[in-house]
């Protein structure tokens, strides 16, 4: 498992941590360094946090200042709603997902009574594909509406059927002043470097999606 330092500068310092046990004392120059700790999920940010508090209780320490470590979308949400307060984004409402099916739904029906179809068996099934579909377009930085991927989304019925669906769902967001979590981050993405995070260690972050990474360049 390995760690990272990120910041402004870009300047990557590498460290190691053991593979069965995390040995917290290798972070130390980073934590001198004020990194904050990001990780893939809340259930590794937890054992880093506790070995953490081990070690200075090994050590005969009664009081310490607790390791700043958290999930890095956490994280990075944090960090939107800090630039939504310096007033460096626009100000809309995150929606949860399940206000985010909820608009899936109420677009794929209306798109269908508007075409004219058949109902859709399993709509809420229908909301949940397309609302994933969306997320995994953002996230990896994929652009429907261009040319070129619009053209391959078009050769196939049920391809075209979603690039309906997604402009009506953006239309429907935009109008309400509301977004997806993934719409927080490319916002986030582009006002990094004006608002200045703090550095950030990555801690078994191996596979973060390019939008992610975006977020912390």
């Amino acid at each position: 498992v390995g760690g990272h330092c990120v910041g402004a500068s870009r300047q990557v310092q590498e460290t190691r941590l053991a593979h069965s046990l995390f040995d917290i004392s290798t972070l130390e120059p980073l934590i001198q360094r004020g990194c904050v700790f990001l990780t893939p999920n809340s259930r590794l940010s937890r054992r880093i946090s506790d070995e953490w508090n081990a070690l200075r209780m090994a050590a005969g320490e009664r009081v310490w200042e607790p390791l700043e470590v958290y999930p890095v979308e956490r994280w990075l949400q944090r960090q939107w709603e800090r630039a939504q307060h310096l007033d460096l984004v626009r100000p809309v409402l995150p929606l949860s997902r399940q206000q985010e099916l909820q608009v899936w739904q109420q677009v794929i029906a209306d798109h269908g009574r508007s075409a004219g179809g058949a109902a859709l068996l399993r709509p809420a099934g229908a909301a949940e594909l397309a609302s994933d579909a969306r997320d995994l377009l953002v996230r990896w930085r994929v652009n429907p509406r261009a040319a070129r991927e619009r053209q391959l989304f078009m050769l196939e019925r049920d391809c075209a059927t979603f690039l309906d669906w997604l402009e009506l769902f953006d239309q429907r967001l935009d109008a309400a002043g509301q977004c997806t979590q993934a719409d927080t981050l490319v916002a986030l993405a582009g006002v990094a470097r004006e608002l200045g995070t703090p550095r950030a260690a990555l801690i078994a972050c191996e596979d973060l999606a390019p939008l992610v990474r975006d977020c912390l360049d």
